[in-house]
């Protein structure tokens, strides 16, 4: 080596070490070039190219070092180190694994442990390999000898090296398996979850290798002799190959059992294993005489293990007498548990339970046996007979099961004696008698001693009937068994049914029973039987007391139990016969004695929809009882649904077709459900199977039948068929005389048939045949006989004199309707009398006061109505006189009757006492609060007396009421009519729509406003003359059919609604008819009413218009007569002669009709009416025509244009100047034309038919389409470019044509002074003519099309008939021969029908504009207020807060303080909607407490100590102190504790939804976390604690439904009470990641907890404990309690649960600090420490559950006090740990919002506030419940899951402030007509859209910000009304909600868009 070379390798080395890499990697280079073979250059070159980054070359450098001859680690370490700098993880451990290698060829232990050591930290995240390599240093590993090394770290032992093992391979596999399940379950086709996971499990243990390395640890503490490991790792060695044993090959199963056994065997030897003990328990059958061995010593060694329970039973099931307490086996999964269950229940005589119990342990049974090859016989053989021997004493129903069973028992087991015994017995049961009897036979032939034998075949005898056999067989039993009880049972009940002597003597029957209840107590069959006897003997104390006894020992026995709920019933002892059949229902369902006792006991107290469920429980049982269905179709009745009651009574009828009961229920379902026709037929059926009961059913079945023929007559006279009425009410009368009536209900009947016989007599009085004259004269002498002996009530004694008033009345009149008023009197006298109470009578007296008030109206035609209060010579009726002496009786009686003050009311205003009706009235609104009837009476009184006022208020209260009544509507209609209102035609139209209630006024109001209206439009210039819309031409018929109704049924003796029928008919075109009218009118009209002129001049008018001239002229010469006697105005006097001349013109008589337009042209001179009057004489003057005459007519209509310009005179001056081809007046015309008003229009008029004179139809059409370019939508313009195109396409249009046209139009002018329109253009020609051309195959493509423009602009121009006769016949069911007027007032009923009427308006509400909005919306600018992300189209980070205060929903006033804007309101509203109805669903009552309350109650309940500073609480003016209430349990409690007295009261479920206060420390996340906010609280009230779970139970389904209706996803979990307090709780979450609670979800089963709540199996991967020091300080920070903390490391402290050890106040605070980290492998060491760092003084010390028992057992040792130590679980659950419930799912985590906390109180509140209840003998105290749901909350929580793409909001549609928005983008035209189809749209049979829908109408906000806005809102259907709208009609509709959100109506839209976003276009007419 030269000296240059050593320099240079020197110089690198100091190079290297100097960092200075370039140049040291420059110098190898040239060393390497000196010397290939140097070993250090390679060295120093790797180092450089490490540093320099230059991996690739340091590798070769460092790979050709290793294989050099002198090479050594120094290579493999540079390699590792190069590796390690690059990252490079796979070939790093390979490196350190070859280094490893190189070390240990060395024998360098030490170093190569070292490197080992980094190899097991670089692959420690990688469980997998890090097992692997873990592997090679175990025994049988390559690697062992380093585990002997002695360097830092020291190398574990190789148990600690097996353990770890163990648990990373564990983790590994628990892993693998949830990964697994996790990516299989949402396969297609993967099955159920267990299926997937029982496959993944057996693929995942197959290929471990956990069970190799357990048994080398065992192995491994052996050797060590570790006692105490090796017990803990035999036990898991163990455990885990029982898990894993199904998962084992069928080959290797048996081995594996073997395996099981043996090492079950030794564990058991050394007492250390629980799970030994019972693997062994259970595999020993039960009769083997090894489990009694391992009994004892299980339940000594492990009292607290899993089958201790089971194994005690079975201990105590040896002993024949000793009782076993089966609850507490109950829910123990285990073969052998089942089967000690069943033994249980069955010693215990529970014999249904013992069946259920039976199946589980069969199950359990067969899924062991599945599992370990072991078949328990002798178990399955004892299930097997214990659950046949349950299945006997059910009942016989249950004996084919027995016999099954004994069948199976006996081919397992050929001599057992006991299955023999019960095939025998269950083999007679079934009917087989012979050969059950053979079967017992041979028992007791095969031994004679066997007693059970003897007894079963007694038994069989006195099933057989052989009684005198069965009391041998007895005696022989009891010979052999003296002792055995159920032998005397047997034997008393063979005594007893002999009957006899040996039935009463107390030596036979009774002394057996005795003997059996001193032999066994215990026995429920000994004392129904004793029970029974003493029953027999009225002995009734005994009798119930033996009875009490057997249910006490068996609710369920079917003798006993039902006699003595049948004693209870008979005692009225409710309450008690109620928990009795409650508890037997309990105990066992399949009991239909109990349930059906249960429904009629229900339907007794008037609980029907608890007799319905009792009722159908027994059903489920047995489907043919008939008096279960007849009770059942009771308690539908009785809740109202009356369509299944008919189905159920149907039901009875097919079950018994004979029953008498099922056809009488069938009618009187029938009856409710108004099928009357089915009701009589039920009713026929009825009495002709009653056969031999006829006598006890013939009266309830005719007096039912007649009331089904009165509510007949009702109906048929209310369809308008009163022959069939009458034909009803007849028959009734004649059943009830067939019967002699004599009841209340009776007469009842005879008072309703009388009173619609009244009614059809004023209908078919002609109709002789239907008077049954001698059945009311008999009914009458039959009711007066009765009046005569029938003794006075003592209360009647001051309505006496009323009485005899009747006689007085009934001698008004002979005729057969006064008989029927006679009859009506006398059976309503009756009625009172016959009254069991004050009420009833009261009721009968009101009754008979309506049928004299109806009586007056008849026979008194001149008594006034109510309205008409001028009639001076009125005097009082007699009538009215009785009927106001029966109400007052009425209301002595019962002064709550709210009918008899209304019919004094009623009479006092028709008698013209207004202070008494007004008296009356008012009397009757506070007795009947919520009737409208009163109220519209006394608004009528009111509007009598003039007080429009009063009398609004009064109808406007009426219709809030009631909206369907019609005096209401009546009432408003007057009232709008008397002020002017334009409502009037509208609330008269609602009076006509209204079925069969219409009076005359209504009729004759409606016409006259529907008349008057058409007047004043037609005489408003503004809109265009003879067109009309649908609705007016609508209303127009509708007017004239009232106004023919009203002719056909009121005394129109002066004409006057003949003459405005005339009006209506002229308006509507029908010239002839109106001629006839007013005709009619003129007939009716005396010849010195001044109205005479006007009823000719009409008649002469309406003759005019249906050219009948002569006539006309006739008339206007009669009306002209009158002219000296009237004064008609000038504007009459105008019209009368303007029509005279008309009329005169039009029958040829010109000069005479000259002469009298020059007479009207004087009367109009300098009056605006002269132009139109000189254009008329002008057109007089031209038909005339001579030369002369046209002349003059042209001269005269150039002085009148001259001096007035009229755009008809100059369209007239414009023709005749074409007519006559002068040029000058044609071109001045056209010029004065041009600057008319209406210059569009008439220009292009004026230029179109120009241009067809000149020959240049090219011309006009440009014209036109000038004209059409301005104004598109007018359709005037279009009609007359149709009218252009039909003048065009005629093959000569001539210019006489289009000069006629013209002087036509010219002709038809408004005259707002007339009468009548303009005879020449009723109808609307011009929109015929355009309509018409639609439809004409010879007009030009131009004419079909402006024809369509035309209809389409403007299509309620169309005049077609809207209505005819028919259709308005059907709608008002009114015949028009036979209709007559009711009274003003209502009867007797005061209820009404009606057609409720629908009113379309085009007007948007206010409410659904948003420019009518407080909506502070602000617009974002484009510079500025925009995060990156928004910029690169990333989702915002704006919080959801900042997103609502944007929107416009909420705004902040301060911290944690927010106004609630319109928007967020409809909101809560929507959301308190759904609570309300879900709340009130379960029977919550509303109310509302104060919010300011005291801190009385607080300090009671201890919470004014405990809640803490929370509380805002304040001090008045007088130093009191208040507080804002956070929660109201204290004040509900004081409100029901001050009102209920009873338990009968409870149970109570009050809520409230009002605003709370919480002074928060830190107010956050906007409404979640508020200082003030908005919540629903209810609270429950019952008695006894399982009821009260039961509510907290129903209570949580309720919530359930209120998030589903709420429709965002949300988790129930279990939760902590808090301060609240209470043993049960839960929470109601909505999932999001902005949550601020933690839940975990197990992933195996359904658990779910708050993370301060939830339980797991500790999972620590270290031996270590981490030490707390904790500290509790008051309010001065003086230390008041300390304590120590132990829990495994790694593990967070719970402080909930921690603050919870200890009952404290919310002012103390806790503090924990860290002390320490111990190494728990010690206990001893661990004890040493924690006691170390206590000191002195009272500690306690908190130590995990979950920590090794030695250091508990150690720490108790260590201290003084032992109590001081407690053990319990004190860390938080953490994800990834095992489910503490199921034991094998995992723990996973999710982050959730709080909207809803339910509590179950217990009595803490109601201990406190000492709210208690006597019940059954005992108090106790209230059991309280607790149930809040934020409603602000949820709007801020819903917004917070929905706030996704940062474009808005997304609400649900249950929730949304509106469900739709409309955005017009071009204006508002048909905004309005889309708004109303969509409010008309219906999904599913509702109106989604109504009343749901907001238009963006800020016109002054461009078209972007108000879609954005849109989007921001979040409403969830937007439609924008773009141009596609105004080309195609159709508008943008997106939705921005998932799609299956929606309705399918609206989301089967063909859409575009993803999840969330949709967008399509849509026709508007689709959309409806």
């Amino acid at each position: 080596m030269s000296v240059i070379f050593k320099d240079k390798l020197k110089a690198a080395k100091a190079a290297v070490g100097e960092k200075n890499y370039d140049y040291a990697y420059d110098l190898c280079h040239d060393l390497l070039e000196m010397d290939r073979s140097n070993y250090n250059v390679y060295i120093l070159l790797g180092v450089s190219c490490q540093h320099l980054g230059k991996y690739a070359e340091g590798e070769g450098t460092y790979a050709h070092a290793q294989t050099m001859p002198k090479a050594n680690v120094l290579a493999w370490q540079g390699l590792c180190a190069l590796y390690e700098a690059s990252g490079d993880r796979t070939k790093h451990e390979q490196a350190l694994q070859s280094l490893c290698d190189r070390l240990v060829v060395e024998g360098n232990r030490n170093k190569a442990w070292e490197t080992m050591n980094k190899v097991i930290l670089l692959v420690e995240s990688d469980d997998r390999r890090l097992v692997s390599v873990l592997r090679g240093l175990t025994q049988a590993g390559p690697y062992h000898d380093l585990l002997k090394a002695e360097a830092d770290p020291q190398p574990p032992t190789e148990m600690e090296l097996l353990e770890r093992m163990c648990e990373i391979e564990s983790t590994l596999d628990s892993r693998m398996v949830e990964s697994e399940v996790n990516k299989r379950r949402t396969r297609l086709g993967a099955g159920p979850v267990q299926r997937v996971r029982a496959e993944v499990r057996a693929e995942v243990y197959g290929k471990s290798t956990l069970l190799d390395t357990l048994q080398q640890l065992v192995a491994a503490c052996v050797d060590a002799n570790d006692l105490d490991r090796l017990m803990s790792h035999e036990q898991r060695y163990f455990e885990c190959l029982d898990d894993r044993l199904e998962f084992v090959d069928d080959t290797q199963r048996a081995a594996a059992v073997e395996q099981l056994q043996n090492m079950a065997a030794d564990l058991v030897t050394n007492g250390r294993c629980a799970a030994a003990f019972e693997f062994l328990i259970e595999t020993v059958d039960i009769d083997d005489t090894r489990l009694g061995e391992m009994a004892a010593q299980y339940v000594e060694l492990f009292p607290d293990a899993r089958l201790v329970p089971a194994v005690s039973a079975w201990l105590a099931l040896r002993d024949p007498v000793a009782t076993v307490d089966a609850d507490s086996i109950r829910g123990i999964e285990s073969p052998f548990a089942r089967a000690q269950l069943v033994a249980a229940m069955a010693r215990n005589r529970q014999h249904r339970a013992c069946v259920d119990a039976a199946v589980a342990a069969r199950t359990a049974q067969q899924t062991f046996a599945d599992k370990y090859g072991i078949r328990l016989q002798r178990s399955r053989l004892a299930v097997d007979l214990a659950a046949a021997d349950a299945y006997m004493q059910i009942g016989k129903e249950h004996a084919d099961d027995a016999e099954r069973l004994y069948r199976t028992c006996l081919e397992a087991d050929a001599n057992n004696k006991a299955a023999a015994l019960g095939l025998g017995l269950a083999t007679c049961a079934l009917g087989h008698g012979d050969e059950g009897r053979q079967l017992l036979q041979r028992l007791v032939d095969s031994d004679a001693h066997n007693h059970r034998a003897w007894g079963g075949l007694g038994a069989a005898l006195v099933d057989a009937g052989d009684l005198h056999g069965a009391v041998d067989a007895f005696r022989h039993a009891i010979a052999e068994a003296p002792e055995y009880a159920p032998h005397h049972v047997g034997l008393a009940s063979a005594l007893w049914q002999l009957g006899g002597e040996w039935r009463h003597d107390k030596q036979h029957a009774y002394t057996s029973w005795l003997t059996a209840a001193r032999l066994d107590p215990t026995d429920p069959s000994v004392f129904s039987g004793l029970g029974q006897w003493y029953q027999e003997h009225d002995d009734n104390v005994r009798a119930r007391r033996c009875f009490a006894k057997a249910v006490s020992l068996d609710c369920t026995n079917s003798i006993a139990a039902p006699l003595l709920a049948d004693i209870y019933a008979r005692e009225g002892s409710d309450d008690l016969c109620e928990e009795l059949l409650q508890r037997a229902t309990d105990n066992s369902f399949a009991l239909p004695w109990a349930w059906r006792r249960l429904g009629f006991l229900h339907l007794r107290q008037g609980a029907s929809e608890r007799a319905v469920a009792a009722f159908q429980s027994a059903l489920s049982s047995d489907r043919t009882d008939c008096l279960c269905w007849e009770g059942l179709c009771e308690a539908y009745m009785g809740i109202g649904r009356i369509h299944t009651a008919v189905k159920v009574a149907q039901k009875i009828v097919d079950l018994e077709p004979g029953r008498v009961a099922g056809h009488w229920l069938s009618a009187q379902a029938c009856m409710r459900a108004q099928a009357l026709d089915q009701a009589l037929n039920h009713f026929d059926c009825a009495m002709k199977c009653a056969g031999a009961d006829s006598a006890l059913w013939q009266r309830p079945l005719v007096v039912a039948r007649a009331e089904c023929l009165a509510l007949s007559a009702e109906k048929w006279f209310s369809d308008g068929l009163f022959g069939r009425s009458a034909d009803a009410a007849n028959a009734a009368l004649s059943a009830v005389l067939g019967v002699r009536p004599q009841s209340f209900l009776e007469w009842g009947i005879v008072h309703t048939a009388c009173a619609w016989l009244v009614r059809t007599q004023t209908q078919i009085s002609e109709h002789q045949e239907l008077l049954l004259v001698d059945v009311v004269a008999a009914l009458a002498e039959q009711a007066q006989q009765q009046l005569d002996v029938e003794p006075m009530p003592t209360y009647l004694a001051d309505a006496v004199q009323t009485a005899a008033r009747e006689e007085r009345v009934s001698g008004q009149g002979n005729g057969y309707v006064e008989q029927l008023f006679v009859l009506a009197g006398r059976a309503t006298r009756l009625r009172v009398m016959l009254a069991g109470s004050a009420v009833l009578a009261s009721a009968a007296w009101t009754d008979l006061g309506f049928v004299y008030y109806e009586h007056s109206t008849r026979v008194d035609s001149s008594l006034p109505r109510l309205l008409q209060q001028d009639d001076e010579s009125f005097k009082p009726s007699p009538l009215l006189d009785a009927a106001t002496a029966c109400a007052l009786a009425a209301i002595q009686l019962d002064g709550a009757n709210a009918r008899a003050y209304n019919l004094q009311g009623t009479v006092a205003s028709l008698a013209r006492n207004a202070g008494l009706a007004q008296h009356a009235f008012i009397m009757a609104t506070r007795r009947a609060s919520l009737s409208a009837l009163p109220w519209a009476n006394l608004g009528f009184l009111y509007l009598a007396h003039g007080d429009v006022e009063l009398g609004n208020k009064a109808f406007a209260r009426a219709q809030m009421l009631e909206p369907d009544l019609y005096a209401g509507w009546l009432g408003q209609a007057l009232i709008a009519e008397q002020v002017g209102s334009a409502e009037c035609v509208e609330l008269f139209e609602a009076c006509l729509l209204l079925e069969g209630v219409s009076t005359e006024i209504a009729d004759f109001g409606y016409a006259l406003q529907v008349w008057r209206a058409a007047a004043a439009r037609f005489a408003d210039t503004s809109k265009p003359t003879g067109v009309r819309s649908h609705s007016e031409q609508n209303r127009l018929l509708l007017a004239i059919y009232a106004a023919r109704r009203y002719v056909a049924r009121a005394d129109d003796s002066q004409g006057v609604g003949h003459h405005v029928l005339g009006m209506l008919l002229e308006q509507n075109g029908e010239y002839e008819a109106a001629a006839d009218a007013y005709a009619r009118a003129l007939d009716r009209v005396s010849a010195s009413d001044e109205r005479l002129w006007i009823a000719w001049a009409s008649l002469a008018r309406a003759q005019c218009s249906a050219q009948q001239y002569s006539d006309a002229v006739s008339s206007y010469a009669r009306a002209a007569e009158l002219l000296d006697v009237c004064e008609p105005s000038r504007r009459q006097l105008l019209g009368f002669t303007l029509g005279h001349s008309l009329a005169l013109f039009f029958a040829g008589e010109l000069e005479d009709s000259l002469h009298m337009f020059e007479r009207t042209l004087s009367q109009t001179e300098g009056e605006a009416e002269q132009p139109a009057v000189s254009l008329m004489l002008a057109q007089v003057l031209w038909a005339l025509g001579t030369d002369e005459h046209r002349a003059l007519a042209r001269q005269h209509l150039v002085d009148a244009m001259s001096e007035s310009a009229y755009t008809p005179g100059l369209s007239a001056l414009f023709a005749m100047g074409l007519l006559t081809d002068d040029a000058d007046l044609v071109t001045a015309a056209h010029a004065e034309l041009r600057s008319a008003d209406d210059p569009t229009y008439s220009c292009a008029r004026l230029e179109s038919y120009l241009a067809i004179l000149r020959g240049d139809p090219v011309a006009g059409r440009r014209a036109l389409s000038r004209a059409l370019h301005r104004r598109p939508d007018d359709a005037s313009l279009w009609l007359l470019a149709a009218d252009f195109e039909l003048l065009c396409g005629q093959r000569r249009p001539g210019k006489s044509a289009a000069a006629l046209e013209l002087f036509g139009l010219a002709s038809r002018g408004h005259y707002s002074w007339s009468k009548a329109p303009d005879l020449a253009v009723v109808n609307s020609a011009k929109l015929q003519t355009a309509v018409s051309a639609l439809s004409i195959q010879s007009r030009t493509t131009g004419n079909q099309g402006a024809a369509r423009r035309a209809v389409m602009y403007q299509p309620w121009k169309d005049t077609g008939p809207i209505i005819d006769d028919r259709k308005i016949s059907e709608v008002g069911r009114f015949d028009f021969a036979t209709a007559r007027a009711r009274p003003l007032f209502a009867s007797a009923n005061g209820h009404y029908r009606r057609i409720i009427p629908r009113f379309s308006s085009s007007h948007i509400p206010e409410s659904s504009r948003l420019s009518w909005m407080l909506l502070p919306t602000k617009k974002v600018s484009r510079g500025s207020g925009r995060t990156d992300a928004e910029a690169k189209g990333e989702a915002p980070t704006q919080s959801t807060t900042d997103v609502l205060i944007k929107a416009g929903y909420i705004y902040q006033s301060s911290a944690g303080i927010y106004t609630l804007m319109p928007l967020a309101q409809r909101v809560v509203a929507k959301i308190e909607a759904i609570v309300d109805d879900e709340m009130q669903r379960v029977g919550g009552q509303k109310l509302a407490m104060p919010n300011l309350l005291t801190p009385d109650n607080w300090i009671k309940t201890g919470r004014w100590d405990s809640t803490g500073d929370e509380l805002f609480a304040f001090q008045d003016r007088k130093q009191s102190t208040m507080l804002l209430g956070p929660t109201h349990e204290e004040e509900i409690t004081a409100i029901v504790k001050s009102m209920v007295r009873s338990y009968r009261q409870y149970p109570l479920r009050l809520y409230q939804i009002t605003r709370k206060f919480r002074d928060e420390a830190r107010p956050r996340a906007g409404l979640l976390r508020g200082r003030e906010f908005v919540m629903k609280d209810m609270y429950s009230f019952d008695v006894g604690e399982q009821r009260a779970v039961d509510t907290f139970y129903a209570l949580e389904r309720a919530y359930r439904r209120c998030f589903d209706r709420i429709g965002v996803p949300y988790a129930v979990a279990e939760a902590d009470s808090g301060n609240i307090g209470g043993s049960l709780s839960k929470e109601f979450h909505f999932v999001s990641s902005a949550g601020e609670d933690t839940l975990l979800k197990c992933s195996s089963c359904d658990y779910s907890a708050n993370e301060e709540r939830a339980q797991s199996v500790a999972s620590s991967n270290s031996n270590a404990v981490d030490v707390y020091r904790g500290v509790i300080t008051n309010e001065k920070a003086q230390t008041i309690r300390e304590f120590r903390v132990v829990v495994p490391a790694q593990h967070r402290l719970n402080l909930l649960k921690i603050k919870s050890a200890w009952p404290a106040n919310a002012r103390e605070e806790l503090k924990m600090t860290s002390i320490a980290t111990v190494d728990a492998s010690n206990p001893a060491s661990v004890c040493q420490s924690i006691l170390a760092e206590s000191g002195s003084g009272d500690i306690e010390y908190l130590i995990d559950e979950s920590i090794d028992g030695r250091v508990l057992d150690a720490l108790r040792d260590g201290v003084e006090d032992a109590c001081a130590v407690r053990a319990k679980d004190w860390r938080l659950a953490q994800t990834g740990e095992t489910c503490a419930r199921c034991k094998h799912g995992k723990l996973e985590s999710q982050r959730a919002i709080e909207v809803g906390h339910i509590f179950y109180l217990g009595d803490k509140y109601s201990k406190a506030m000492d709210l208690n209840v006597v019940y059954q003998g005992q108090r106790s105290h209230v059991q309280m419940g607790c149930y809040g749901i934020g409603i602000s909350r949820i709007l801020q929580a819903a917004a917070e899951c929905s706030n996704a793409d940062g474009r808005g909001l997304r609400w649900p549609v249950a929730i949304a402030p509106y469900l739709a928005t409309i955005v017009p983008l071009d204006g508002m035209d048909h905004v309005a007509e889309l708004y109303s189809v969509l409010e008309g749209v219906r999904i599913h049979n509702a109106q989604l859209f109504k009343s749901n829908i907001v238009v963006d109408d800020r016109d002054y906000l461009s078209a972007g910000f108000r879609l954005h806005d849109a989007q921001l809102l979040g409403i969830p259907v937007t439609i924008v009304m773009g141009r596609r709208f105004k080309q195609m009609s159709e508008v943008e509709v997106q939705l921005r909600v998932p799609m299956l959100a929606l309705p399918q109506h609206v989301a089967g839209i063909a859409v575009q868009g993803d999840g969330y976003e949709h967008k399509a276009y849509v026709r508007v007419d689709k959309l409806a």
